[in-house]
């Protein structure tokens, strides 16, 4: 079946509660007020779209959330790659607004050979931020919880940190600081590949150097 445009943009309030996550459950409440543009089965994630100015992303299925709201799954319907689009939560636009500078910074690099997150476009649809990105494994501590907690091997080591050092120097080219550097904030590009390949995500938290302040905390309290 092809997927369908929605029109019906119905009650703003209460769309990013019906994306359906992983583990998220439902109640009765829910499936009475589903809105259009979201979904409470794979299946009927297939039939919506997201429109950019350039772009249909077809909606594949959610694959993460947070407190800014959640990512999922689509397909490019121009050229048929998939590639993960976060949809921000309304409040957050301040902050999303400094990150989209930063993703503007980075994307002057080859993302590939930096080892950062590729950066497709922004764009607003029903009212709500999305930012398109390529699509990527897991994160490092998902990976270490799916293996039990079986310490990497040494080979591992040292390829991820030398990746991470590469993403590091190529950020302080451009006067950029990361800032959140964590096991969430590396992403395994894929999981059947060896030895493995990490890009450094999530840029919401950096700064330029120029900004940078004596005493400021550059890393979460649990790593440092």
């Amino acid at each position: 079946m092809a997927p369908q445009t929605i029109t019906d943009c119905g009650n703003h309030n209460t769309i990013m509660e019906k994306i359906c996550c992983p583990l998220q459950t439902h109640t009765q409440t829910e499936l009475v007020y589903t809105h259009p543009l979201f979904f409470l089965s794979t299946a009927a994630a297939e039939l919506q779209v997201l429109h950019s100015s350039t772009v249909d992303y077809s909606i594949l299925e959610c694959v993460g959330e947070g407190n800014f709201g959640k990512v999922v799954k689509c397909q490019n319907l121009s050229n048929n790659e998939t590639v993960a689009v976060k949809i921000i939560k309304e409040g957050f636009e301040e902050d999303l607004d400094h990150e989209i500078s930063m993703l503007k910074l980075i994307s002057v690099l080859d993302a590939d050979h930096t080892n950062l997150l590729k950066f497709y476009e922004h764009f607003v649809y029903m009212n709500y931020n999305c930012l398109v990105f390529e699509i990527l494994d897991v994160d490092l501590y998902t990976l270490m919880e799916n293996r039990e907690w079986e310490y990497l091997s040494l080979t591992e080591i040292c390829s991820i940190a030398e990746q991470l050092l590469v993403a590091l120097d190529s950020l302080k080219d451009l006067g950029i600081i990361h800032t959140d550097i964590k096991p969430d904030n590396v992403m395994v590009v894929s999981g059947k590949i060896q030895p493995l390949k990490v890009k450094l995500i999530d840029f919401g938290l950096a700064i330029t150097t120029s900004s940078m302040e004596p005493g400021l905390d550059i890393q979460p309290l649990g790593y440092r």
